[in-house]
């Protein structure tokens, strides 16, 4: 009769494991179909000649192993196997953790070394309680494209003076109407995708700068534009986007989100300007971020999660337990809103911003993307959104009026 190695009695089922392990290490004279049929099973020899390799690979990982001729079960190894993963695991949180402090450390050296920017004179006038917001996203820095129509015309064209050109023009602009509604501080909402990073193979044939050059250089541009706002009290926001998250190769997204480059960019700056008093960081280079601004909740985020970006905002509400006025986000390089719910003051709002780079093939293929630009948002204490200005830019003259 023949039966299955679960109709064994336990002392044949020891024997039977003990006779494969002789037999795969060479110690037992007898071929597969014998052993087969000595204890009447129903498998083939080339089934139990498989099987006996599993069996081998557990001896030679310190599971069982024969003694004497008698299989012993290790019942600490579970445990033991836990134990080296839980020790793995604080290995690798360790070495992150290093190569992030040696990364702090080094930019902060060389940042140093560089001649302090000079500090801008206060605005002298009268100010009123409104606040200036200005939604900057989706630079994409680096990357050299140019984006063609149906007939093979310019829609745009992407480098990376004409990126700083175009955020050189935004921030003229902004102190221009932050004087022009006598503010008293201004913030900068930055809601990532800042350079274009490498998320995959086809970016490096439109990168002209490498990734890190990328990083500093930009870097360097803000810290001078920042420092040009600061005649006014400037807040600085960030949060970090998709496009600026290291991903060694064959890694997946948020495999090692902690590690952006964006951060980079965040420690730069406030290296580099320490010693302008107007210029106040708040918060750090996080997924997301909250601030008030004229009594009003605000939460900046990229925007790139899958979910709808009014599902995103409900998320946030009951993630924080109280109610968001305002959602800052990007991704979609076009500029949107969208109403996430109702709060005390009025609707949630979702805004979404325009991309400085405006639309790229990605965005093109896809049929989503709009032109370049920023959005600027004037807050009045009790009141919200005084005036908002879409800052349009035309893709091919950098020139408002898109």
């Amino acid at each position: 009769m023949d039966d299955t190695f679960a109709d064994l009695p336990a002392e044949q089922k020891r024997d039977l494991v003990r006779d494969m392990l002789l037999k795969k290490n060479g110690d037992l004279d007898m071929d597969w179909s014998e052993m087969v049929a000595q204890y009447g099973l129903a498998v083939s020899a080339d089934t139990l000649r498989k099987s006996a390799v599993g069996l081998k690979l557990a001896e030679d990982a310190g599971v069982i192993n024969l003694n004497s001729g008698a299989v012993l079960v290790d019942n600490q190894y579970a445990e033991r196997v836990k134990m080296r993963d839980l020790i793995s695991q604080l290995n690798a949180y360790q070495r992150n953790e290093a190569r992030s402090d040696a990364l702090r450390e080094t930019i902060h050296d060389a940042v140093k070394k560089l001649t302090p920017l000079p500090r801008p004179e206060p605005v002298q006038r009268s100010a009123t309680d409104c606040e200036l917001v200005l939604g900057l996203g989706d630079l994409h820095y680096g990357a050299e494209y140019t984006v063609k129509g149906l007939y093979g015309d310019a829609l745009n064209i992407v480098r990376p003076e004409i990126i700083q050109s175009r955020l050189n023009l935004i921030l003229g602009e902004t102190i221009r109407l932050a004087e022009q509604h006598r503010v008293k501080r201004i913030h900068l909402c930055c809601v990532g995708d800042l350079i274009d990073g490498m998320l995959r193979q086809s970016q490096l044939m439109r990168l002209r700068l490498g990734v890190v050059d990328s990083t500093i250089e930009l870097a360097e541009i803000l810290a001078v534009g920042i420092n040009y706002l600061a005649g006014i009290e400037t807040h600085v926001h960030f949060v970090s986007g998709n496009h600026s998250e290291i991903r060694p190769l064959g890694s997946n997204k948020g495999d090692f989100e902690d590690e952006n480059l964006e951060r980079i960019i965040w420690w730069y700056l406030k290296i580099r300007l320490a010693n302008n008093p107007d210029v106040i960081f708040d918060g750090d280079c996080d997924k997301l971020h909250c601030v008030e601004i004229a009594g009003f909740k605000f939460m900046l985020l990229h925007g790139d999660n899958p979910k709808d970006v009014t599902t995103l905002a409900k998320d946030a509400v009951n993630l924080y337990g109280s109610p968001i006025d305002y959602f800052i986000c990007g991704h979609l390089h076009k500029q949107q809103e969208y109403l996430g719910g109702m709060t005390a003051d009025g609707n949630s709002v979702v805004i979404r911003v325009p991309s400085v780079c405006g639309a790229d093939p990605y965005a093109n293929r896809k049929y989503y993307g709009g032109k370049p630009g920023a959005v600027v948002m004037i807050m009045k204490p009790n009141y919200g959104r005084y005036c908002v200005y879409p800052l349009t830019i035309n893709p091919l003259t950098n020139f408002f009026g898109g």
